[in-house]
């Protein structure tokens, strides 16, 4: 199997939407290297246009969790939303982009409490928070 390298980041200037063969190889690029770190128990193999991006992994003892979020926040064409918890399953949600984003540090604020009287809700959220830097003119 060949690995496949992410695309170079285009210079700032570069606005215009991508294709769908870019953000595709992206996430390629993005599965292989979570399959190589953890067990992937659900991942779509295409991007969608119109869809959310959606992932489950295996939770066990020993994930390196600040791993994954790492190789899906260097994914700069995705952007994930949140992280939920149930038993042994971690579940990203997001959305895959079609302009490249910048590469900015980001922080996961817990939701707050979850109504656990049906069985199968989740046990725990977060949300990602990118963190922004105002610029001065």
């Amino acid at each position: 199997m060949t690995t496949l390298e992410p695309l170079a980041f285009p210079p700032p200037a570069a606005t215009s939407r991508l294709t769908y063969d870019t953000v595709q190889r992206e996430w390629q690029c993005t599965l292989e290297r979570l399959r190589e770190l953890c067990e992937v128990l659900e991942a779509p193999e295409h991007v969608s246009r119109s869809g959310y991006a959606r992932l489950f992994i295996r939770r066990h003892e020993g994930l390196e969790l600040e791993a994954v979020e790492r190789i899906l926040f260097d994914n700069l064409l995705l952007a994930i939303h949140t992280r939920t918890e149930d038993g042994h399953k971690l579940y990203f949600g997001g959305e895959w982009l079609w302009q490249w984003r910048k590469a900015v540090p980001y922080r996961a604020e817990k939701v707050g409490h979850i109504n656990r009287l049906v069985p199968w809700q989740p046990q725990h959220q977060w949300t990602y928070r990118f963190n922004l830097v105002e610029a001065e003119m």
